[in-house]
């Protein structure tokens, strides 16, 4: 219960644009021009911390391999089982990547993307992690 709430907080703080404010920003902050699949997934810097670009190119580069593989499924009666094994994969990937570097700025948005979609694939105990 305590976690669903937090999950809220956070939302809720994000919708309002209150976790993108940046005390001492110098640089921009990396955003829908930089990686266009992180923002298509809805994934964006969040908090105080600093963005480090490399894990930015690590999630853009765990991304682009997963929207190559699943544009490679060839339609046939496995398709859905190889789609399915393929955003095993991602999910796995991110979870991998949220644990080396949970002081990334990328980390908070990850953990929302990845409790969405176990959400939509009906793992609510995994969500709930």
């Amino acid at each position: 219960m305590k976690t669903s709430l937090k999950i809220a907080v956070v939302v809720s703080l994000a919708a309002a644009g209150l976790l993108f404010v940046r005390p001492g920003q110098t640089g921009p902050i990396p955003g829908p021009t930089a990686y266009p699949l992180l923002a298509g997934a809805g994934l964006a810097p969040i908090g105080s911390q600093p963005v480090d670009d490399s894990v930015a190119q690590q999630l853009n580069s765990l991304f682009t391999s997963a929207v190559g593989a699943a544009k490679s499924i060839a339609p046939g009666p496995d398709a859905g089982a190889q789609r399915r094994a393929v955003d095993d994969e991602l999910r796995a990937e991110l979870e991998s990547s949220t644990t080396n570097n949970p002081a990334s700025a990328w980390t908070p948005s990850v953990h929302l993307w990845l409790g969405r979609r176990a959400l939509v694939r009906c793992g609510y105990s995994l969500a709930m992690n």
